[in-house]
């Protein structure tokens, strides 16, 4: 049966769906490491680093070596000064004789010339006058001066002596600047070279001056080096950039390693039954969607079945033993289930001693040897006690549904399994499935069923069997339904008693056949008893006698023109409130019966017990041949108990002439069956009212049999 949804169910499942593979997925992104993008932002954060710190360093140097260059500046600069005023004065023969080298000397001793390696004078002749220190490099700075300026003819376009003064005027702060600017674009020649001494490359720095109008020139060089000091201040800089840097990045990495472990801890106690200390129903049913949609997209699937493994009475067990030997009981079950489980597969734990097993299917013995060999297994270990297992199984055919879908129909196998059947292991089908569809369906209509009056009361009458008189009759509910049409209470019945909903009915069949009475009664119709069905589960009510009251009493309907029928099961339930209810019933003027007797076990016990009016033989007495049988020495037995307790008779199922006159002969009170009539709606019943002259014995007879009943139909239209 195919049933329809609104939109908003439509949606609303829709929601629930996505819901689910949203949660799946998050669930499942917990497990991955997103770790990539972060390490290659740290390693464009430690580049970065590095080359900034690198930067610092050669602004560092470059300072340091711009220093340098300042301080030889500065010490040629006051060598000249004091040679130019030492030498003032002098006359060029004096300036050319040996004291001038002893001049020169005296006014070096007398400066500071630390940071120059090594000095020179040189007179116009390019004879050295004045040495000290050791040169850096093998060229002489007096020539590479000249050489710098070979572009000028001195012997055509001016002398020599003309060309150092124009030098001389020169400002030479500039000239020193532009050297520093060569020095850092790596200018070999313009004042600063790199020379290799001892395989060890060398910067350094050179400048010729005049000195007393281009009469002498001063020659200095300076290395231009980075000290021990400098190197430990450059890498201070570049330990302190890395420093930084990589602070910031382990402390990342410390957080990102412990979120991960955080994570990873999550995972494990998200997926860990606290019980088993194993797997879990979310783990279950994660890996078993997961499992299923891998094999319905390979090329050659396997086919797979899905498990409801239940431990029977755990809860029992758990008391008789203590809940630590049930904990116990269901953590060396779930480890026989983890050495039973092959690859592809999963297991996990729903609740108590329920488990889902998605298990590989090569055929239903194969399967069922699998679970025996697993109860088995678990039945070992405990072999002072009394373990039973049952199991739904459920082959999965088709490529759609969850494994919790599969797992409910395998868990409807698992619940279908009697308690005296002797197998344990129940394999689901089509017909569970339509049953519990069914069911659904009545559940989800009945109200509005109730609420528009679909339910029909229809009434089978009550003849004696002497004279063929209609004495009574019993009112039997019918659901005449828009989409399924007229449906027989076999269906619907079982499933209100199940739900409670039977209360509802109930009151509503008592209410409905009292307003057909009074209907009947205010048209002036023959009314006799007709009587209606009260199931055992309205007996819980203390308040019962009181409600069927006032229903009979809104429509002013004597009492004793409803009578009430009990089920002798009643009386197990509840006998203390049964009793109680029965007697005020009583009290107010209603007449019972037991219904259905005989099909107890304690029949006689309930008679002894109970005050009733009206004993209902089951139509069971009248089934098969009973000429000369031992069903005969029961009926008749039991009519003569019933006389004797003052109780009037009233055989059910009926159908044939035979068991009419057997019956009139152990003067029983009324018969019920389809001999006399079926079961009819209201209507036609009131039209046998309108007759003070009961209906014609053999016309009644003859029209039973032109319209004959099978036993099975007869039983599908009685009120169970």
């Amino acid at each position: 049966m195919e049933t329809r949804l609104t939109v908003q169910e439509r949606k609303e499942l829709a929601r629930k769906k996505n819901w689910k593979k949203k949660k799946f997925h998050i669930i499942k992104g917990m497990k991955r490491l997103h770790i990539a993008m972060p390490l290659l932002v740290m390693l464009l954060s430690v580049a970065v680093a590095a080359c900034a710190s690198v930067a610092c360093m050669l602004g560092y140097v470059s300072i340091s070596r711009l220093a340098q260059l300042g301080d030889v500046y500065e010490v040629t600069d006051t060598i000249r000064e004091k040679l130019d005023d030492d030498l003032i004065g002098k006359s060029a023969d004096d300036t050319l004789g040996e004291k001038i080298p002893d001049e020169i000397a005296a006014v070096m001793d007398q400066t500071d010339i630390e940071p120059c390696t090594a000095v020179r004078v040189y007179d116009r002749h390019r004879q050295l006058v004045y040495s000290s220190g050791d040169a850096i490099s093998e060229f002489d700075p007096y020539t590479i001066f000249i050489k710098r300026n070979d572009s000028v003819n001195f012997e055509t376009d001016m002398g020599e002596l003309e060309f150092l003064k124009m030098l001389a005027d020169h400002s030479y702060r500039k000239r020193l600047y532009r050297e520093f600017l060569d020095i850092v674009s790596g200018g070999s020649s313009s004042g600063a070279a790199r020379w290799l001494n001892n395989d060890e490359q060398i910067i350094g720095a050179w400048t010729t001056v005049p000195v007393y109008d281009g009469e002498f020139y001063l020659c200095t060089e300076g290395e231009v080096a980075v000290s021990n000091k400098q190197r430990l201040i450059c890498l201070l800089i570049m330990a302190y950039g890395l420093a930084v840097t990589l602070i910031p990045i382990l402390m990342y990495l410390i957080t990102s390693i412990r979120a991960i472990s955080d994570k990873l801890k999550m995972n494990r106690l998200y997926y860990m039954d606290p019980v088993t200390m194993d797997r879990n129903w979310a783990y279950f049913t994660g890996q078993a969607d997961t499992l299923l949609n891998i094999n319905r997209r390979a090329l050659n699937p396997v086919k797979y079945a899905m498990v409801c493994l239940h431990i029977d009475k755990y809860q029992n067990y758990c008391v008789c033993h203590s809940t630590e030997e049930g904990e116990w009981l269901l953590s060396r079950t779930s480890h026989t289930l983890h050495d039973y489980t092959q690859k592809r597969e999963v297991y996990g734990r729903n609740f108590n001693g329920e488990y889902g097993f998605l298990m590989k299917m090569d055929s239903r013995e194969d399967v069922e040897n699998r679970i025996i060999k697993i109860e088995s297994q678990v039945r070992s270990m405990f072999p002072d006690r009394k373990i039973d297992f049952s199991a739904g199984i459920c082959e999965i055919t088709e490529k759609r549904g969850s494994a919790e879908d599969w797992y409910y129909c395998s868990g409807m196998a698992r619940s279908a399994i009697s308690d005296t059947a002797e197998s344990r292991m129940l394999w689901f089908d089509e017909n569970m499935k339509n049953e519990l569809l069914w069911e659904h369906h009545v559940e989800e209509n009945m109200q509005k069923a109730l609420d528009n009056k679909e339910f029909q009361v229809y009434i089978q009458p009550k003849h004696n069997p002497l004279t063929g008189e209609m004495t009574g009759g019993e009112a039997l509910i019918r659901w005449l339904s828009p989409t399924e049409g007229l449906i027989s209470p076999g269906r619907f019945i079982p499933i209100f008693e199940k739900n409670n909903f039977i209360i509802k009915i109930d009151n509503y069949m008592i209410s409905e056949l009292a307003k057909l009475q009074a209907q009947w009664l205010s048209e002036g119709k023959m009314v006799v008893p007709v009587s209606v069905n009260v199931s055992r589960a309205h007996f819980a009510d203390p308040m019962l006698a009181e409600l069927i009251c006032s229903l009979v009493d809104e429509y002013h309907v004597p009492h004793e023109l409803i009578e009430l029928e009990i089920t002798e099961s009643a009386f197990f339930e509840d006998k203390t409130a049964l009793l109680s209810t029965v007697k005020k019933l009583k009290d107010m003027g209603f007449e019972l019966s037991m219904d259905d007797f005989g099909t107890g076990y304690s029949s006689m016990n309930s008679l002894k017990e109970l005050p009733l009016d009206v004993l209902k033989l089951d139509a069971e007495f009248f089934r098969g041949d009973q000429e000369g049988g031992r069903g005969e020495i029961v009926v008749s037995d039991a009519i003569r108990l019933a006389k004797h307790l003052n109780m009037r008779i009233v055989a059910e199922g009926v159908e044939r002439k035979e068991q009419v006159d057997f019956l009139a002969g152990l003067d029983c009170d009324m018969i019920q069956g389809f001999y006399f009539a079926k079961p009819m709606p209201a209507a036609d019943y009131a039209s046998r009212l309108r007759s003070a002259d009961p209906p014609e014995l053999e016309d009644t007879r003859s029209a039973a049999v032109d319209h004959p009943l099978t036993p099975g139909q007869q039983e599908a239209s009685q009120h169970i």
